[in-house]
Protein backbone atom coordinates (compact mmCIF):
# COMPACT_ATOMS: atom_id res chain seq x y z
CA UNK A 1 0.00 0.00 0.00
CA UNK A 2 1.32 3.41 -0.96
CA UNK A 3 1.17 6.22 1.50
CA UNK A 4 0.97 9.83 0.56
CA UNK A 5 2.70 12.70 2.30
CA UNK A 6 0.93 14.28 5.25
CA UNK A 7 -1.27 17.28 4.54
CA UNK A 8 0.25 20.48 5.87
CA UNK A 9 -2.06 23.12 7.28
CA UNK A 10 -0.69 26.61 7.60
CA UNK A 11 -2.15 29.59 9.38
CA UNK A 12 -1.19 33.05 8.18
CA UNK A 13 -1.60 36.44 9.79
CA UNK A 14 -4.32 37.20 7.22
CA UNK A 15 -6.25 34.13 8.40
CA UNK A 16 -6.02 35.31 12.00
CA UNK A 17 -7.07 38.85 11.03
CA UNK A 18 -10.09 37.52 9.09
CA UNK A 19 -11.13 35.31 12.01
CA UNK A 20 -10.88 38.14 14.52
CA UNK A 21 -12.81 40.50 12.22
CA UNK A 22 -15.62 37.96 11.74
CA UNK A 23 -15.71 37.22 15.47
CA UNK A 24 -15.94 40.95 16.31
CA UNK A 25 -18.76 41.40 13.79
CA UNK A 26 -20.60 38.37 15.21
CA UNK A 27 -20.19 39.64 18.78
CA UNK A 28 -21.37 43.10 17.75
CA UNK A 29 -24.46 41.69 16.05
CA UNK A 30 -25.19 39.56 19.11
CA UNK A 31 -24.87 42.62 21.38
CA UNK A 32 -27.09 44.68 19.05
CA UNK A 33 -29.68 41.93 19.11
CA UNK A 34 -29.59 41.77 22.90
CA UNK A 35 -29.92 45.57 23.15
CA UNK A 36 -32.78 45.69 20.67
CA UNK A 37 -34.65 42.91 22.47
CA UNK A 38 -34.20 44.80 25.76
CA UNK A 39 -35.54 47.97 24.14
CA UNK A 40 -38.64 46.25 22.78
CA UNK A 41 -39.33 44.37 26.00
CA UNK A 42 -39.10 47.59 28.06
CA UNK A 43 -41.47 49.62 25.89
CA UNK A 44 -45.13 49.38 26.86
CA UNK A 45 -46.97 49.66 23.54
CA UNK A 46 -45.11 50.23 20.30
CA UNK A 47 -46.90 50.62 16.98
CA UNK A 48 -45.77 48.54 14.00
CA UNK A 49 -44.41 51.48 11.99
CA UNK A 50 -42.10 52.66 14.76
CA UNK A 51 -40.81 49.13 15.34
CA UNK A 52 -40.21 48.66 11.60
CA UNK A 53 -38.37 52.00 11.39
CA UNK A 54 -36.14 51.06 14.33
CA UNK A 55 -35.44 47.67 12.80
CA UNK A 56 -34.58 49.19 9.42
CA UNK A 57 -32.28 51.78 11.03
CA UNK A 58 -30.50 49.10 13.09
CA UNK A 59 -30.09 46.86 10.03
CA UNK A 60 -28.69 49.72 7.93
CA UNK A 61 -26.31 50.67 10.71
CA UNK A 62 -24.96 47.11 10.87
CA UNK A 63 -24.63 46.84 7.10
CA UNK A 64 -23.32 50.33 6.33
CA UNK A 65 -21.34 50.76 9.53
CA UNK A 66 -22.93 54.07 10.48
CA UNK A 67 -26.20 55.94 10.85
CA UNK A 68 -28.92 55.49 8.25
CA UNK A 69 -28.56 57.60 5.13
CA UNK A 70 -32.05 58.15 4.02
Amino acid sequence: MLSRPATKISLTLDDIYDYERRKAARDSMRADHMNSSEDTSNSAVDDGETRAAKSKAAREQRILGGPSRG
